[in-house]
């Protein structure tokens, strides 16, 4: 059960990251959990998933994945 709440708590936390101004993206992020270094992107594909969204705006035609990690693994 340990696993399942911290990972409740880390996708909370993503959820509620808020991008500053002066970020360059949207769609990465960094910060602190638990002690550690977390980061996570979203990446934005076609619907067979082979190539990257030609419109990453059009959530019709668009399949979203997001990656998180420990940035130590980066």
């Amino acid at each position: 059960m340990h696993g399942l709440v911290a990972t409740s708590r880390l996708m909370t936390a993503i959820r509620e990251y808020h991008f500053t101004p002066d970020d360059p993206e949207r769609d990465f992020g960094a910060f602190d959990f638990d002690g550690h270094r977390v980061c996570f992107k979203i990446d934005y594909y076609e619907p067979s998933m082979q190539l990257g969204a030609e419109d990453p705006s059009d959530a019709s035609a668009t399949i979203r994945v997001m990656t998180v990690m420990l940035t130590s693994d980066y």
